[in-house]
């Protein structure tokens, strides 16, 4: 499936920013599934985000001072690795607020109430790694 990627500027050999994103229904760019990425264009194609392959340039439209390249693959990776990203962001932070709000459950006279709902957040992120993942738990 192709995906599409869009920039205002795009100089060859130099990583710039751009936009990634699906056809819709009508084969132009769905913008409503945009994920922003670094593009690189090589002799061969266009590397994103310097993943290790190069997705091969279909067609290449510039208008208005933007350019949309039509490449093979889709975005279905790069939004993965974007959730995984944001899940472990927001668990960091669900730990340093866990850790703030430790000293204000040892006075109160229901703790669990609190210990409760960030053990339940706690859990949803585990899980939502896991699906995204595989099971594999890698960090990134």
């Amino acid at each position: 499936m192709p995906a599409f990627v869009i920039t205002a500027s795009a100089v060859s050999g130099k990583p710039f920013d751009a936009i990634l994103c699906d056809p819709g229904v009508m084969g132009h760019p769905d913008r409503r599934s945009d994920v922003p990425v670094k593009a690189t264009i090589l002799k061969n194609g266009i590397q994103l985000d310097d993943e290790p392959r190069v997705r091969s340039v279909i067609s290449a439209v510039k208008q208005n001072g933007v350019t949309t390249y039509c490449v093979e693959g889709s975005t279905k990776q790069l939004i993965q690795r974007e959730r995984r990203i944001a899940l472990n962001m927001l668990a960091e932070q669900l730990r340093q607020f866990a850790e703030a709000l430790r000293p204000l459950t040892a006075l109160s006279e229901e703790p669990e109430l609190a210990t409760e709902g960030l053990g339940l957040l706690f859990n949803w992120i585990a899980e939502e790694r896991e699906r995204l993942t595989g099971g594999a738990s890698d960090g990134s």
